[in-house]
């Protein structure tokens, strides 16, 4: 077959430049043209692939066979890319994208390289939001964000936070100093915590107002014990699992004991139906002499148990009926 040198107008469209060649007239019955290509016979008209594998070729009046005329590239090889670049592969922040070394292929100059993959820009997830303020991607409040690097109160009322980059005020840091927190029963006291008053007294003396500190409730308890009153009226066997229930420990007694139908007053037990416990104050000190000396009286006629209003203490003596049983601390004797 005789090639042409005549570049022509292929007629697979977009006014490509094409190599046009003759071609020889193959076995037609009235000698009518045909265009052969690769061992292949093509009619006036017909298209196809060109046999080179990457041209497109058109059969043409007289059986000139027109051709697209790109130059054919082939798939690199490891071989032409060379070496892989030593570095490795990382995910980038977007959690799609892979950087680092990619695949071995043509480079836009037209030579074969290994392709380097490159971590997008980060862009700013508040731009797909319709809302303000807007930090890190989070419609938040006016008072759920701060100023990066100020310093203000912490929710507790007694430690200070410092403003994160973000400027999201749950992501401060906060000192962590204990907070004193007075408390005048549970109720002044979060979940975790029970209120601990002096001298294991219950604030008595201070009416219960205002006269505990709020305490972590203790985790971890010994076992057993004689028994302990709480300041709730609550019964346990040791002040300590009192606490970690919320109550603090009452050394006067004034409860029921468990299982039983007597009341705790100190280390003696009383009738819980008709008996008080009286607390007399030693003004002996020594470290042999006690606290306080206990005993149990007869509540007056008419007297119900937990009433300090039928009692008729005089000014030498408090009656206290918090905890549902009537108790009475003489100060000294």
């Amino acid at each position: 077959m005789t090639v042409m040198r005549q570049r022509v107008v292929s007629l697979m469209g977009a006014a490509m430049l094409a190599l046009v060649f003759g071609c020889q007239s193959s076995g037609g019955g009235d000698d009518e043209p045909v265009c052969e290509d690769g061992g292949q016979t093509y009619a006036v008209g017909e298209n196809w692939g060109c046999s080179d594998g990457c041209n497109s070729c058109s059969c043409l009046e007289g059986g000139s066979v027109a051709s697209t005329d790109l130059a054919c590239i082939g798939e690199c090889t490891p071989e032409e890319c060379g070496p892989a670049p030593g570095m490795p592969n990382d995910l980038c922040e977007d959690g799609e994208t892979t950087a680092g070394p990619g695949d071995c292929e043509r480079q836009d100059d037209g030579s074969c390289g290994w392709t380097i993959v490159e971590c997008p820009e980060p862009t700013d997830p508040c731009d797909d939001l319709d809302c303000q303020p807007c930090v890190d991607g989070q419609c938040l409040g006016e008072d759920e964000i701060c100023e990066p690097g100020e310093w203000f109160d912490a929710a507790d009322g007694c430690n200070s936070c410092e403003c994160p980059e973000s400027g999201i005020i749950a992501e401060a840091s906060c000192t962590e100093m204990a907070c004193i927190q007075e408390c005048g029963s549970q109720a002044d006291c979060a979940d975790n915590q029970f209120c601990d008053f002096p001298y294991d007294a219950c604030g008595i003396w201070a009416n219960t107002t205002m006269a505990g500190t709020c305490m972590e409730r203790p985790e971890m308890c010994d076992e057993g014990g004689v028994g302990a009153c709480g300041c709730d009226g609550s019964y346990a066997l040791n002040p300590c699992e009192l606490q970690s229930r919320g109550a603090d420990y009452q050394k006067y007694g004034a409860c029921l004991e468990l299982d039983t139908s007597e009341s705790v007053c100190g280390t003696a037990r009383c009738n819980a139906q008709t008996e008080f416990c009286e607390i007399s104050i030693n003004d002996v000190m020594g470290a042999d002499e006690p606290e306080f000396y206990n005993t149990c009286a007869s509540l007056p006629d008419g007297c119900e148990q937990g009433d300090c209003s039928c009692m008729g203490t005089d000014g030498w003596a408090e009656c206290f009926d918090h905890t549902g049983y009537t108790f009475v601390v003489y100060p000294g004797g």
